[in-house]
């Protein structure tokens, strides 16, 4: 008769702490995850000798003493990735998983998991999901991803401006696109692609599209980061003096700008620049 093999034989550290996972065997730890505080049963041990932010919870002067932890800031699948990357050191990342999962990795100090996320950004980053990346970029103030979105923007520019994802971005967001120097777009189409996001917000809190409501959502902060004294006469004529998103005294002040761009305004007068270039995410960190 065959000898069973059992599964501790297996030759892999990382196999075995699965199967005691999987199995929840001597876990004792129950963490609450999302919205759905879906349970999710661990080993301290094992949390505690991967990140040391798991280690000053259990180990610290005030560790936590409570069996069930609620982690109402992270999804129960973003949660089980990162659990399962520490216990085998190994990741399946995907688009709809990275940016959470990015976010959970710089919450528990995990650089390996950190650096696989932004490898994969690097990797996967295209002009539908990149506004979505400097939002996310800018909740968890990382400077180094949040430049290198801008970067592809800038690279970008034009393609970035008729996604999706750029009429969904934040407010933050655009904000940062508007204070670049550098874009592959004209000041023309920048406005245009900020009005369309302003009409957006208009129908996402159910206001009537008009000009007053478009305003309202761009507000002074962004209006004045547009540069409408970089416009040919023409230009702003037909594009933006057509219309009243701009009062009556703005559109007179950018005409007498446009006219003599040495005034002094609150608008910036200096065109931006294009530039083109290869843009990568790129992760020095090592795995753990």
């Amino acid at each position: 008769m065959a000898m069973a093999i059992h599964w501790q034989y297996a030759e892999s550290f990382g196999d075995t702490n699965l199967k005691m996972l999987e199995n929840e065997d001597l876990c004792d730890v129950t963490f609450s995850a999302g919205n759905e505080q879906e349970q999710i049963r661990c080993h301290r041990f094992i949390l505690a000798s991967r990140s040391p932010v798991f280690y000053a919870m259990f180990c610290g002067t005030l560790a936590e003493s409570k069996d069930v932890i609620c982690v109402p800031d992270i999804e129960p699948i973003t949660l089980k990735i990162l659990i399962r990357y520490l216990y085998s050191g190994k990741v399946k990342i995907n688009a709809e998983t990275v940016l959470s999962l990015l976010y959970a990795a710089k919450k528990y100090d995990i650089p390996g998991l950190d650096s696989k996320c932004k490898s994969f950004l690097n990797e996967n980053v295209n002009c539908e999901n990149v506004c979505t990346i400097l939002d996310q970029a800018i909740v968890f103030d990382d400077e180094d991803l949040k430049s290198k979105s801008l970067d592809f923007i800038m690279d970008k520019s034009d393609s970035v401006l008729k996604s999706d994802a750029f009429l969904r971005m934040s407010k933050s967001g655009l904000h940062e696109v508007l204070k670049l120097d550098q874009f592959n777009a004209s000041e023309c189409e920048l406005y245009t692609a900020c009005k369309r996001w302003a009409t957006q917000r208009c129908r996402d809190a159910g206001k009537v599209e008009n000009y007053e409501n478009i305003r309202q959502a761009l507000t002074d902060e962004l209006v004045y980061l547009i540069r409408f004294p970089t416009m040919t006469f023409e230009e702003f004529t037909n594009v933006v003096a057509s219309e009243n998103v701009l009062t009556d005294s703005e559109l007179l002040g950018v005409y007498r700008l446009i006219a003599n761009k040495e005034m002094v305004s609150k608008y910036i007068s200096k065109p931006r620049t294009c530039t083109s270039k290869n843009v990568m995410f790129v992760s020095c960190e090592m795995d753990l």
